[in-house]
């Protein structure tokens, strides 16, 4: 675990800079992912989880990782807090059977692609005095940037972006948020159903 903190911490020195409006932490948290991958040279597994699993880890990101925070004005000490406690939520779940740097961004890669996905699909998004309605325009947007980076990570042997996408409809249906997806094309993996119902990895 060490020697991922010590990462956590490396990583945190420094942000990609911010093009827009939005939620940084869409952003950040893959940004993020990706440096410890390079920091620590890791390369991670290709064996998927059932979906129940995969809400659940997203679950445990949101819980101990986001908590409604921007990561990017954390601490180093404080982000790699954050880490621990995400690595520790999962293992104590049983939900991933892997080492603890894996863990850590194997959840983040797919918190990304869950959360990006599910953001489209949602009818409004937060705007600085409440919501505003997504247009088709934007969600067109949102996904074709989202699309772009689960084939860039899955060239590079990461599957767990497109994963995320893939579970994206069921974490919606668990909390209970309408959702508008008949724009969704039909070859997505927002409509996998292939990933198999595992109660472990």
């Amino acid at each position: 675990m060490s020697s991922l903190l010590e990462a956590i911490k490396e990583a945190a020195e420094s942000w990609p800079l911010l093009a827009g409006p939005g939620d940084p932490n869409t952003i950040d948290v893959y940004w993020h992912a990706s440096e410890i991958v390079n920091l620590l040279k890791l390369r991670l597994p290709t064996k998927l989880p059932g979906k129940q699993i995969g809400v659940a880890v997203v679950e445990c990101v949101e819980n101990n990782f986001i908590k409604s925070s921007l990561i990017r004005y954390c601490s180093s000490q404080e982000l790699a807090e954050k880490g621990r406690k995400l690595v520790e939520c999962i293992q104590n779940r049983k939900l991933l059977s892997l080492k603890d740097s894996e863990c850590y961004v194997v959840a983040l890669y797919v918190w990304h692609g869950c959360i990006n996905m599910a953001k489209v699909t949602r009818r409004t998004y937060i705007v600085p005095h409440g919501e505003a309605p997504y247009t088709i325009e934007m969600r067109l947007e949102g996904y074709r940037s989202l699309r772009e980076c689960w084939f860039a990570e899955q060239a590079k042997g990461n599957p767990w972006v497109r994963y995320g996408v893939s579970i994206a409809r069921l974490l919606e249906k668990k909390r209970g948020n309408p959702v508008e997806d008949n724009w969704v094309p039909q070859e997505s993996p927002y409509w996998d159903c292939s990933v198999s119902q595992m109660s472990s990895f």
